[in-house]
């Protein structure tokens, strides 16, 4: 077993490409928005490729699943983030747009392997509200 094995996957290199491009969409912010917005902003993209990573080392499926889920919400937080500043001007929409589309496209590459696992190993989906 390759005990680095999420240095393979694409969610985990294209986690870090997202989170590349957050650093460098927020190396452009203004100081005020920098001090407001810059930390948290950068805090949730990281944590993204950060929980692939840790989940990639657990040893049941089930807790794998659970990092794969905190990735998803760093995810949703890192939108968030973008879209308060798309509203108040700090953002462009084609940066934001840009942000959308490659954290889909991650999401739903974490929602694969988790259906995979979950089909596999008869983990209990949670249920979506």
């Amino acid at each position: 077993m390759n005990i680095f094995r999420f240095l393979e996957w694409k969610m985990y290199k294209d986690s870090k490409a997202f989170n590349k491009l957050v650093e460098h969409y927020s190396n452009e912010f203004t100081f005020d928005i920098k001090r407001k917005y810059y930390s948290q902003l950068n805090r949730a993209a990281l944590s993204v490729s950060l929980n692939i990573a840790e989940a990639s080392g657990r040893f049941t499926d089930s807790e794998m699943c659970r990092f794969l889920d905190f990735s998803q919400g760093s995810l949703a937080e890192t939108i968030a983030c973008a879209d308060n500043l798309h509203d108040s001007n700090h953002l462009k929409t084609d940066q934001l747009e840009k942000l959308m589309n490659l954290a889909t496209e991650i999401s739903k590459q974490i929602h694969g392997m988790q259906k995979k696992l979950y089909r596999e190993n008869r983990i209990s989906e949670r249920k979506s509200i």
